[in-house]
């Protein structure tokens, strides 16, 4: 298992990646958020909900 405070940086740093790749990131994130067993942060849900954001547009 990778240590709680590992995931959520890794999860922070592929957010502010995500302008380069938004769609491909985004399907990572949510994979993330629907194995982790722990509750997510709503920052964390907050700069996910951000990537979607950019994904729509990207889409749009």
């Amino acid at each position: 298992d990778i240590p709680w405070g590992i995931q959520l940086a890794a999860v922070y740093a592929l957010c502010d990646l995500s302008p380069s790749n938004p769609a491909e990131i985004s399907k990572i994130l949510e994979a993330w958020r629907r194995e982790t067993s722990r509750s997510v942060p709503s920052a964390v849900v907050s700069s996910l909900e951000e990537v979607s954001a950019l994904c729509a547009e990207e889409l749009g």
